[in-house]
Parts: C-alpha cells; sequence; structure tokens
C-alpha cells in the first residue's frame, strides 16, 4: 500500500540546514550517499533528516542555518515504519538544490 505525504503540511516550506553526513548501509558500511539535517521552521525547529545518493562533496560548501525551501529538494519520498511502539518517517530525495542566494540566519555568539 502506498500513502500519500502532504510534506508541505507536514513538515513546512522552511527548512534551515544543521549539518551533513555520510549515508553508509547499516549492515555492509558500504556508502550510500549523504545525510542532511534540518530543522523545519514551521514545525517548531522539529528536526529532520534527508537521505540522497549524491556524494558528501556536493554539500560541503553549504553553510549551516542557510534555508532550504521545500521546492529545493527533487523528488521528497517518506517511507513510514515503526520504530519502538512509535511510526516515524525516513525521508529520501534524489537530490538537493544548493543556492546562493537563500538567506542565511546570523550566527549567535
Amino acid at each position: 500500500m502506498k500513502i500519500n505525504i502532504d510534506f508541505q503540511g507536514t513538515i513546512g516550506n522552511d527548512l534551515i540546514f544543521t549539518a551533513v553526513t555520510q549515508w553508509k548501509d547499516y549492515k555492509s558500511g558500504e556508502i550510500q550517499g549523504s545525510k542532511l539535517d534540518f530543522v523545519c521552521v514551521d514545525r517548531a525547529f522539529e528536526k529532520i533528516t534527508v537521505k540522497t545518493n549524491k556524494p558528501i562533496e556536493k554539500f560541503m560548501n553549504i553553510k549551516p542555518n542557510s534555508h532550504i525551501g521545500l521546492d529545493d529538494i527533487e523528488n521528497l519520498e517518506g517511507t513510514l515504519y515503526v520504530h519502538n511502539g512509535f511510526v516515524s518517517v525516513s525521508f529520501k530525495a534524489s537530490d538537493i538544490k544548493i543556492r546562493d542566494d537563500k538567506a542565511s540566519l546570523p550566527k549567535l555568539n
């Protein structure tokens, strides 16, 4: 059964980039791509991770606190799963566009 998720209603339109790490297969340890962490501005800064098969080098120059719009995430898919009795969502995308014109928040001291 395929369930459609309303991403705009679920995570909102405004995401703030926080970190990128390598996405490795948990069984083999093989590198699958990149995992990008965001907080959802419209959802009380709830954290999400989006996996993509693009290499980590593509995302190394993103400035922390950069805003990414939902429309910058290409072919976003969500998979529901149960973990410790709670339903969670795993996000995957074919790519994430990096735009230099996105505003960044000032760094806090």
